[in-house]
């Protein structure tokens, strides 16, 4: 038997829900945005196509904080918390409209 294998795992052992906590820090955060945008309306009167476009529009934003963070030189932390936290409010936003898309051409607006 190989280092640090157990001869007890067992492959077809399906993953606990918590393995991922990564998704589920992104999920609450993603919520959190989506509640700030309720008053906004449901997202099934957003076309799909502007749901992708703003999903693009996000990610470009995405890399603009990331190419300035990582180019800023000195950061106090405060600055570089407030830097970090807008990259994933943006990242968040970007996931948000690709989720509407999804829901959007699973679940096709009706009228």
């Amino acid at each position: 038997m190989k280092k640090g294998v157990s001869s007890m795992s067992n492959k077809s052992e399906p993953k606990k829900q918590d393995d991922f906590p990564q998704v589920d820090d992104f999920a609450k955060v993603m919520k959190r945005r989506l509640r700030a945008s309720a008053s906004k309306g449901h997202w099934d009167i957003l076309g799909t196509r502007f749901s992708l476009a703003k999903a693009k529009e996000q990610l470009v934003k995405v890399e603009h904080l990331l190419v300035k963070y990582e180019s800023g030189g000195f950061k106090t932390a405060q600055t570089a918390k407030r830097e970090l936290d807008a990259i994933c409010e943006q990242s968040a936003d970007a996931a948000n409209y690709a989720m509407m898309v999804a829901d959007n051409v699973k679940h096709p607006r009706e009228g």
